[in-house]
């Protein structure tokens, strides 16, 4: 364990002195005023696709949903229709089924 008076002090000036790159401190990226990372306007350009591309495809996958949720609808009014024609009785399957078509299901 060391000791705390035995170890030398540097002060911050001289460990920015001793990290000094030809007679330079290197800017402090908190201090800095300007952003952390500079976009060029290409770089702008890209993003500002990217964001369109990604709006685009959210768009896109809303569509795809609905028309799934369309889907399972009618599956389930088919399902239906189907069940209710197997349980009618004999007699009464063309007026089950001329009510089917009537609903566009046959």
């Amino acid at each position: 364990m060391s000791e705390s008076h035995t170890e030398p002090h540097v002060s911050g000036q001289e460990l920015r002195e001793a990290l000094a790159q030809s007679g330079h401190s290197r800017p402090n990226p908190v201090m800095t005023s300007s952003p952390a990372w500079e976009w060029t306007t290409d770089e702008q350009v890209e993003i500002e696709e990217l964001r369109e591309s990604a709006a685009e495809l959210e768009s896109q996958v809303e569509r795809w949903r609905d028309l799934a949720h369309e889907a399972r609808r009618r599956e389930k009014e088919a399902r239906d229709a189907l069940a209710q024609l197997a349980s009618a009785k004999l007699r009464h399957r063309r007026r089950v089924v001329s009510e089917l078509v009537g609903r566009g299901l046959l």
